[in-house]
């Protein structure tokens, strides 16, 4: 099943979006370090750990990344896709909302 994700268009998709480094909503505390490679982001945190603490603190000072709207839109969303996904589930509720509505309107 592996094989036939990376040759699918959602696989390169996600690819393209992961690697370019680019996010609605980034919670790294400095972006940075992020830009450059492993040994330079360790040069750094060790040249300046007094500063890195003091974001980290304030970083986790903050009670929730997400406000209530968006924490709700992406739990609806989660829940959508999975929904979608059940293909059985959905017909079966459809067809025992259908008999129901039958049964109780006549």
């Amino acid at each position: 099943l592996a094989h036939v994700f990376r040759d699918s268009v959602e696989y390169d998709r996600i690819k393209e979006r992961l690697d370019s480094d680019q996010y609605e909503y980034d919670w790294r505390c400095d972006t940075t370090t992020t830009q450059n490679n492993e040994d330079n982001r360790d040069e750094e945190m060790t040249t300046s750990i007094p500063q890195y603490v003091a974001r980290t603190k304030q970083r986790l000072q903050t009670r929730f990344q997400n406000t209530f709207i968006r924490s709700t839109n992406l739990n609806l969303q989660r829940f959508f896709t999975i929904w979608k996904r059940d293909r059985r589930y959905i017909f079966v509720k459809f067809v025992q909302n259908f008999a129901m509505g039958i049964s109780v309107g006549s």
